[in-house]
């Protein structure tokens, strides 16, 4: 590797100053990059373990903690692609997005996109228990091609589970009725609630008005019992279905009123005015000697 970089074939490799005497060695290009226009207050974190150790829970967690010491945190979002079977899988990357300051975008103490990009974009930081090196740098908010009203709208909900075991002999009415029986119940402590169960699973999704809502919601049903089981709830956001407002019959006293005149297929309808056109004329009464004198003139006739 010396020998590369003094021939200037190829670019300067020089000992990790972070693991000395480890056999590490590292692209200078990579360490210390300009950092950009800070001002979107994200930071495109890549390179990071697709395997972490304690799923992608204990690498959200350990991101926060991470980049935590620089500012106030929004939101960490991992980027995920499509893997077999319908799952997600880890693509190495995420982002990180820290509340606006008026030192964002300055270049300056204080700017936390500023200091988590110098202080550890391509060099060794403990990540959780393990260090690792990973590439830092500002976010770009894309603004073209992209439709914000493509993306799904998700609102406050709250999400209990261990309701029921399956039991494919239930009809779907039971289902249906036990759905209704958590509506009510919830709408005793929210306002308007919405509700969906999930039969195959055991769960039930309660959409709110609010997150202060879903909150108050969540901690009352909480480790509650239903049907004599334990049931979890944990917040969460999520689409809310389209409620098509079913057709309703009629309420009230129904009645029903019988005809006075049946109709034997002749002359007018039973109770038929003028004004309804012209009265419906049906077939003739059948007369046997009229047809018999009918059929000898037919016969007297052909034989001419």
């Amino acid at each position: 590797m010396a020998a590369d970089g003094e021939g200037g074939a190829g670019p300067t490799a020089l000992v990790s100053k972070e693991a000395p005497g480890g056999g590490q060695l590292v692209d200078s290009s990579t360490v210390g990059r300009p950092v950009g226009d800070t001002s979107s207050s994200a930071v495109f974190v890549s390179d990071l373990p697709k395997n972490f150790h304690g799923g992608d829970e204990a690498l959200h967690f350990a991101l926060g903690e991470l980049f935590g010491q620089y500012g106030k945190i929004k939101k960490i979002e991992l980027y995920m692609e499509e893997g077999i079977l319908e799952t997600q899988n880890f693509k190495g990357e995420a982002l990180v997005v820290f509340h606006k300051t008026k030192h964002t975008g300055s270049h300056d103490k204080g700017d936390p996109v500023y200091e988590s990009c110098t202080d550890m974009d391509g060099r060794w930081r403990l990540l959780g228990k393990r260090g690792w090196r990973m590439r830092c740098e500002p976010a770009e908010w894309q603004k073209e091609g992209y439709d914000v009203k493509a993306k799904p709208k998700v609102h406050p909900c709250v999400e209990i589970s261990n309701l029921w075991e399956y039991d494919p002999s239930k009809p779907m009415a039971w289902f249906a009725e036990m759905q209704e029986v958590i509506r009510k119940h919830a709408a005793e402590h929210v306002a308007s609630p919405f509700v969906k169960v999930e039969p195959s699973e055991g769960t039930a999704t309660i959409w709110t008005k609010g997150a202060q809502d879903a909150m108050k919601f969540a901690g009352m049903m909480h480790k509650s019992f239903f049907f004599g089981r334990k049931i979890a709830a944990s917040l969460c956001r999520k689409e809310k279905p389209i409620f098509e407002e079913m057709a309703k019959a009629p309420t009230g006293e129904l009645t029903m009123q019988l005809p006075t005149e049946v109709w034997d297929g002749s002359g007018p309808l039973p109770g038929a005015g003028a004004a309804q056109g012209p009265a419906i004329v049906g077939p003739a009464p059948f007369d046997p000697a009229a047809a018999a004198a009918e059929a000898e003139a037919a016969a007297a006739a052909t034989a001419e």
